[in-house]
C-alpha cells in the first residue's frame, strides 16, 4: 500500500503531456474559469467527463487503470491535477481498504486532516476525506475519494498547491461526480 502512496504522489504532479485513450465530445458549458466543451474519458473499467481544455494522460499497468487530468496553464507553480485510477485489491471490502488507506496517509509528513467521512461515488458507498500534507514537491491539499465494487478499488485524488485549491475544485467535483463504473 505505501508503493501506491508513493505513486499516487509522483502522479498527482503535472508533467505529462500526451492525450491519449478513447475520447467522446459531449456538449458541455462552462466548467473552467473559461469556457469549453466537455469531452468523455471511455477506459476500460470507468467513464469520467472532463473539460477539453484540460490536458490529459492515461495508461494501464497490469492491474491497474490511470487517468489523469491537468487544467490549462497548470505548471509546477499550481501543481492542481485530477487522478483517477482502477485496481485490483486484494482486500476486497470498503471499511479494510479505507482503514489501510487512512493508516498509510496519516504516515505522510505534515498530514493534517481536514474533513472525512463516508460519501457515494458512482451510485456505490464510498469514502471521501480532505487532508493537506508535505510531499517531494512541497505542500497540498488533496479531496481523495474511494469505493470497492467486485474486488477493484476506485479511487479520484483532487490535488493542488493549498493556495491554488480553491481555483478548480468546483470543476473537480464536477469531474468527480461525472465518474462512472463500466
Amino acid at each position: 500500500m505505501l508503493a501506491t502512496v508513493i505513486l499516487v504522489i509522483v502522479l498527482l504532479t503535472p508533467g505529462c503531456t500526451s492525450n491519449t485513450g478513447n475520447q467522446t465530445p459531449s456538449a458541455g458549458g462552462s466548467t473552467t474559469p473559461s469556457a469549453s466543451s466537455i469531452i468523455t474519458y471511455n477506459g476500460a473499467n470507468f467513464t469520467i467527463q472532463y473539460p477539453s481544455d484540460w490536458t490529459h494522460s492515461s495508461n494501464t499497468l497490469s492491474v491497474t487503470e490511470i487517468f489523469s487530468a491537468w487544467p490549462p496553464k497548470a505548471t509546477n507553480t499550481t501543481n492542481a491535477t485530477l487522478l483517477v485510477t482502477s485496481s485490483n485489491v486484494l482486500e476486497p471490502s470498503l471499511s479494510e481498504w479505507t482503514a489501510g488507506w487512512l493508516k498509510a496517509l496519516q504516515n505522510q509528513s505534515n498530514f493534517t486532516q481536514i474533513d472525512a467521512g463516508n460519501a457515494t461515488l458512482a451510485g456505490y458507498p464510498a469514502y471521501k476525506i480532505v487532508y493537506t500534507f508535505t510531499g517531494p514537491y512541497g505542500d497540498s491539499k488533496v479531496t481523495e475519494i474511494w469505493t470497492v465494487k467486485d474486488g477493484n478499488v476506485y479511487e479520484i485524488w483532487y490535488s493542488a498547491y493549498p493556495k491554488y485549491y480553491d481555483i478548480y475544485a468546483d470543476t473537480a467535483q464536477k469531474m468527480i461526480d461525472s465518474f462512472q463504473i463500466k
